[in-house]
């Protein structure tokens, strides 16, 4: 198999059988992609997901003890606790096996730092990933789909390198982050691989929810370990120069987030990682 980008880029489409794209390029621009063929029929989003955005704790070992709360009451059948080497803090994993070991990943960091609640940075994230579990468990999966929950991200993205570390990256097709929704249109990072990105543009467009590509220098984030390792990832986010003032400030609380944008975050998201994954809802 071909290596490097444009190596990743015909792993990941012959895998999946989703997208075909005219070539490598590099960066992204509409004009790359060819047309999409996408089932976008992603569930609502819950009640008791936007409720658990009001749970959002002050510190990060009650955020670590509720994360593990969301995982085992949405149904997760396996929940793997992770240690982060140098650390207290954990990493969690739920597995759903597919009919193939190719996995999809998905992750959110948990952890914050500042006086605000992170609300937004990054709890919103961990209720979408949570509902993810919830229904995407009963479904019928053609890949694996793992779902992280990753702490230490604040100082330096330590729980995303220390899975990496330890689980090697191996048959990981793609990996989604979501990472501050809400508080701004949805926004693709510009730096993802460009299959996801035309992928995700398709999506959008069928659903008819706003979301733009865009590069924001200041942001990283837990893709950036997976970039390192050459996996295919795309990052969801929701900041622009003027949002980015909220991160670790009193002002990153619940009133701060637009329902309807969450929402449209949680549309899209779903129905790439639906898309990805192969998954069938369970009627």
């Amino acid at each position: 198999m071909p290596g490097g980008r444009c190596g990743r880029v015909v792993r990941l489409m012959a895998l999946l059988a989703l997208v075909s794209l005219t070539g490598c390029k590099s960066g992204f621009s509409p004009s790359q992609c060819d047309e999409v063929d996408v089932e976008v029929s992603p569930p609502p989003l819950g009640k008791r997901t936007m409720a658990r955005l009001e749970d959002a704790p002050r510190t990060n070992r009650q955020r670590e003890t509720l994360v593990y709360e969301y995982f085992r009451a949405s149904g997760c059948p396996d929940i793997q606790r992770e240690r982060i080497r140098h650390s207290v803090f954990h990493n969690f994993i739920c597995t759903l096996p597919g009919r193939s070991a190719e996995r999809i990943l998905v992750g959110a960091h948990y952890d914050k730092t500042g006086r605000g609640r992170g609300v937004a940075d990054n709890w919103s994230g961990i209720v979408l990933i949570s509902q993810m579990i919830r229904d995407f468990t009963g479904g019928d999966r053609e890949h694996t789909l793992q779902i992280i929950a990753f702490g230490k991200e604040e100082p330096g993205m330590i729980g995303s390198d220390a899975f990496l570390h330890q689980d090697g990256g191996k048959n990981v097709i793609a990996f989604v982050n979501l990472d501050t929704l809400g508080i701004g249109n949805l926004r693709a990072d510009a730096r993802s691989d460009p299959e996801l990105l035309c992928l995700a543009s398709a999506i959008s467009r069928r659903l008819d929810v706003t979301m733009a590509v865009k590069y924001l220098a200041p942001i990283t984030g837990d893709w950036k370990p997976f970039h390192d390792a050459d996996i295919a990832f795309i990052n969801f986010h929701s900041l622009d120069r003027t949002t980015l003032r909220l991160l670790h400030s009193p002002r990153d609380r619940l009133e701060m987030l637009d329902d309807e944008r969450l929402a449209g975050a949680w549309r899209i998201s779903a129905a790439l990682v639906m898309n990805l994954g192969g998954i069938t809802l369970r009627k």
